[in-house]
């Protein structure tokens, strides 16, 4: 009996965090488009790549989302290490951006991915880019072979997460916060 009254305990628990999580993201992708974006934006505009349990709590109180703290950030912070990573919040996106970055870094004429903007620059009249949109990001992507490129999801969860603003622009800061990760 105490071993089923446990299970249908952890069977609540489960419940509520996953619904807490999915009431946080859908949130996420409404106000910002994008979980990423979310996360980049509200809850780490530092780009540490984390945020902890009292920044989510803040966010959570200013913007008037009612939700238990508690079943969210066991949602969240799946390896209860006290912070939730980017990683944690979108691993399609991490994955994606990780091999943006990986590829970016092993190419010797780039090094990184603001080697990207960098060598793009050069190719593109006007030396002096402040801004690209996101379809010129993608066929400079093309060009210069990022194997990524052929995956639509890839390409799409890259784009979006690299779109700060949602506004189909890439800058040569969204980059560097590549870089920083």
């Amino acid at each position: 009996v105490a071993c089923h009254i446990w299970q249908e305990r952890m069977r609540d628990s489960t419940r509520r965090e996953n619904l807490a999580r999915n009431i946080f993201m859908e949130h996420l992708v409404k106000v910002y488009g994008h979980e990423v974006r979310g996360m980049r934006r509200a809850l780490d505009p530092d780009g540490d790549f984390s945020f902890t349990r009292l920044t989510l709590r803040r966010y959570c109180r200013n913007v008037n989302l009612k939700i238990n703290i508690r079943d969210l950030w066991r949602a969240l912070d799946r390896d209860d290490d006290g912070f939730v990573r980017f990683e944690e919040i979108n691993v399609r996106a991490a994955v994606a951006l990780a091999s943006l970055q990986d590829w970016a870094a092993k190419d010797p004429t780039l090094r990184s991915c603001t080697g990207i903007w960098d060598k793009s620059e050069m190719g593109i009249r006007g030396s002096c880019l402040k801004r690209m949109s996101t379809s010129t990001f993608t066929k400079v992507l093309k060009r210069m072979g990022w194997p990524g490129i052929a995956d639509q999801e890839t390409r799409v969860m890259v784009i979006a997460s690299l779109d700060l603003l949602g506004c189909g622009m890439i800058t040569r800061s969204d980059l560097e916060w590549l870089d920083k990760w």
